[in-house]
């Protein structure tokens, strides 16, 4: 920005607070004969862009008690063109109803009987008049417009000297040859504010401040159609919208034909992608959980997606209308993020902020901590207050933003800026949704105005250039840490998902009650339940947990015998509820297995179900058996108590008479062999005496058999 135009601003700025939200009309020429109450004119359409010398047209509504027929012959309408404006400041100062010297007048008669070629009565409240204009000469044939540029013009209607009625506007006199076109491109931003109403069951229901909102939404987006079809435009206007996706939902069963209103001005527009619920990303990424505001951003677009399919849903706009964090800005630089689009008071209360001081018509940068930044464009402070407008005048106000832009234009041709690379976003002062009845004119008049193109937000980053002064940035910074602490919500989320799987496994596939149930655990996150109504969802289920567990019932504890190794028993287990129900049982035992392992058991409604349960016998006595009954998904939800059952087993009979013939026949096989070998000694005893070696002397061999070389017999 050059230092003359910084001056400018600076001047600007200290006029904000003199400039009314609606600016009053300009002062007439001579204040002196102006009325101690003056009915106000109403600015039905007019010639905005006007070549030199050519004639203007204007059609002004008449107010209630000055019908066209109760002119009086001296009745006259004055039309003033007054200089050129040549900056800001002076515009403002314009608008504020001060008035520099006027350039020319010229007077047309209203008298009925006179019958003036130039004036025209459509209806008993309109008149419309036709004034020649001139631009190298000076008479009293034509209105004078020397110079090309803004010009502002007063309407007086007079009864002699008497001012009765006035009004003012602006006119844009073309340059008198041709010159490059240096159109300063413009964006217009229209966004819900009402947040959404969840209920307890995590449904939304359409409010009816969201429901009087989005009619003024579906108004708006009919009013910019309608002024490209007027102007024989084929393409829709472009034009971004933020819509949270969970209303646009609801709407379509709670109010189909609002709905099918705002899906044609939706299909057109360029939507700001947004989460399923409204889920603070500063807080998510505090809480160490970024992967959650990632999945309900997912969710909402493609919510946008599937509810206006022609529509483009884009995620590289963010409207930074709430506190941002500079980790929630890395994760949406991240996750495609482009722009930033930052309302003037927000835009106050971040560090680095210029103030008043700012040039709103190029991208300011927001530095984040890993290095990298997001174009940032601000809302200018004037411009918004005049989208605020509501009711009626809305053309005058009109036509009074788009002669502001193109001054803002011309300074900046003046101090030697490219016009094409500098830019506006169009928005209220709260980011909303501005009147149709302004934005219907607005959208004509920056559709076919000289110097000025409509485009869409998204296409700032490339075309806005970035501001900087004395060859640097003006770098925003966002606070690195926020108050809102998500941990214990998302702690709560965590610990209720797993209930909610538990008990979905529970009752059947078809059972309406788990999409509910997920219903609920998709509206926890977001920051418009508070964390009372947190408590009261999550009570709300766990008491219907606890009615869906209680119709289980398991059957008391009974002893059983066990007469084999492999056996069966059975048991009861009975459903109150009147849909059928699933558990898993499991047994347990020292002396038992269960070879089944765990059984899914499906329990008919209402009735009683027999369970079958095969048992393996590990040994013979008394013991305790455990009947577990947990949910088909986790042991962690236990469904009924445990119940403790009595095994006996005798069934080991045939194994002890195993066990005792087989120690018999050991006893029989030691008992021969022990009989075989006394035997054998015996008969050895008998035949010593006849041995050959028997002849000698006790323990000692005879000689022969010393002598021999044989072995012992």
């Amino acid at each position: 920005m050059s230092r003359r135009y910084r001056s400018i601003v600076l001047v600007a700025g200290a006029m904000l607070a003199t400039i009314a939200t609606s600016p009053a009309p300009m002062a007439a020429a001579d204040p002196a004969q102006r009325a101690e109450a003056l009915a106000s004119l109403g600015i039905v359409a007019q010639t905005f862009d006007i070549a030199p010398d050519a004639p203007l047209t204007i059609t002004l509504q008449l107010p209630p008690d000055l019908a066209t027929e109760a002119f009086t012959p001296d009745a006259t309408l004055v039309v003033t063109s007054y200089g050129t404006i040549l900056d800001r400041p002076t515009f403002l100062q314009v608008l504020d109803g001060d008035l520099q010297r006027s350039v020319d007048t010229f007077d047309l008669s209203l008298d009925p009987a006179l019958a003036d070629p130039n004036v025209a009565r459509p209806t008993a409240d309109t008149v419309t008049i036709t004034v020649p204009t001139e631009s190298s000469q000076r008479s009293s044939d034509a209105l004078q417009f020397p110079q090309p540029g803004v010009h502002p013009v007063v309407l007086d209607i007079r009864s002699g000297d008497r001012v009765v009625a006035e009004t003012s506007t602006f006119i844009h006199r073309l340059r008198l040859t041709d010159v490059a076109s240096q159109a300063m491109p413009i964006a217009l931003a229209l966004a819900q504010t009402v947040e959404p109403d969840v209920s307890i069951d995590g449904s939304v229901t359409v409010s009816a401040a969201a429901t009087e909102e989005l009619e003024a939404l579906a108004d708006s987006l009919a009013a910019i159609d309608a002024a490209a079809t007027t102007l024989g435009l084929a393409v829709a206007p472009p034009r971004t919208v933020q819509i949270e996706p969970s209303v646009l939902e609801a709407l379509s069963s709670q109010n189909p034909d609002l709905a099918a209103r705002l899906d044609a001005g939706l299909a057109n527009s360029t939507l700001v992608a947004l989460p399923r619920l409204p889920i603070d990303p500063s807080g998510s990424v505090a809480a160490g959980q970024p992967e959650r505001y990632t999945q309900l951003l997912r969710q909402g677009e493609d919510l946008l997606r599937t509810s206006i399919p022609q529509s483009r849903v884009d995620r590289s706009i963010l409207i930074a209308d709430r506190e941002l964090t500079d980790g929630a800005g890395t994760l949406r630089s991240f996750l495609g993020t482009r722009l930033l689009m930052m309302p003037f008071d927000r835009f106050e209360e971040t560090e680095g902020n210029t103030g008043l001081l700012t040039d709103t018509t190029q991208l300011l940068t927001t530095a984040l901590a890993d290095g990298s930044t997001l174009p940032t464009a601000v809302i200018d402070p004037y411009l918004d207050d005049q989208l605020d407008h509501r009711g009626e005048g809305g053309y005058r106000v009109a036509v009074e933003i788009v002669a502001e832009l193109l001054v803002l234009a011309q300074v900046i041709e003046q101090d030697g800026g490219l016009v094409t690379r500098h830019g506006m976003v169009l928005a209220d002062t709260a980011l909303g949704v501005p009147d149709a009845a302004l934005l219907g004119p607005l959208t004509q008049l920056l559709l076919s105005t000289d110097g000025l193109r409509l485009v869409g937000a998204a296409d700032f980053p490339s075309t806005v250039d970035t501001w900087l002064v004395d060859g640097r940035p003006i770098e925003l910074t966002l606070p690195t840490s926020t108050d809102l602490d998500l941990t214990a919500r998302f702690t709560l989320i965590d610990d209720m998902a797993k209930r909610i799987f538990a008990h979905a496994s529970i009752v059947p596939d078809s059972d309406p009650r788990s999409g509910e149930w997920l219903t609920v655990l998709e509206a926890l996150p977001s920051t418009v339940v508070t964390d009372s109504m947190a408590a009261a969802m999550v009570a709300r289920l766990d008491n219907e947990f606890a009615d869906i567990r209680a119709c289980v019932t398991a059957p008391k504890p009974f002893s059983f015998t066990l007469t084999g190794k492999n056996n069966q028993f059975q048991f009861k287990m009975n459903n109150r509820c009147d849909t059928e129900l699933r558990v898993r049982l499991r047994l347990s035992s020292s002396k038992l297995a269960f070879p089944d392992g765990d059984q899914l058991v499906t329990l008919l409604a209402e009735s009683d179900t027999t369970v079958e349960v095969r048992a393996e016998a590990l040994s013979n006595g008394k013991s305790s058996v455990f009947l577990r009954v947990y949910s088909p998904a986790t042991d962690e939800i236990v469904v009924v108590p445990e119940v403790p059952l009595t095994a006996r087993v005798n069934s080991l009979a045939g194994l002890s008479q195993l066990l005792t013939g087989a120690g018999l026949l050991l006893i029989a096989s030691w008992w021969a062999h022990n009989w075989r070998r006394s035997r054998r000694q015996d008969q050895a005893a008998k035949n010593v005496p006849r041995h050959p070696s028997s002849n000698g002397i006790a323990g000692e061999p005879p000689p022969d058999a010393a002598a021999s070389s044989l072995p012992p017999s």
